[in-house]
């Protein structure tokens, strides 16, 4: 049986756009602590434009796109935008096959998610 890998969500800004890069794994032990830096960002901070960073992240489950989605309503609803880049194959595909990829704008790198905002 393997280990559970470590979840980290960073934090960084780039003028009006909030950065959250996701590393590990996203799932029902973890999607809390995205949740939590999520809604401190949109409704504490007042954040419209945020970015989830998949490129480290190694493992999504449902739990974790239920994160992503109600992030995603919840700044639409408020004039926002959230957008997802860089997701590995099997994130990718997961993403695809549920159709959060579909909801949510994903773009392959940070620069085309910069020049998008």
């Amino acid at each position: 049986m393997s280990q559970h890998q470590q979840f980290e969500a960073r934090v960084r800004r780039a003028g009006p756009t909030v950065t959250v890069e996701l590393v590990g794994e996203l799932d029902i032990a973890t999607a809390d602590t995205l949740r939590r830096v999520l809604l401190d960002l949109v409704v504490a901070q007042a954040e419209r434009t945020v970015v989830l960073d998949l490129s480290e992240l190694e493992f999504v489950d449902s739990t974790g796109l239920s994160v992503f989605i109600d992030a995603h309503k919840r700044l639409v609803s408020e004039g926002g935008s959230l957008r997802l880049y860089g997701p590995r194959p099997g994130v990718s595909k997961v993403m695809s096959i549920t159709g959060v990829s579909q909801l949510i704008p994903v773009d392959g790198t940070a620069n085309e998610v910069t020049q998008a905002s």
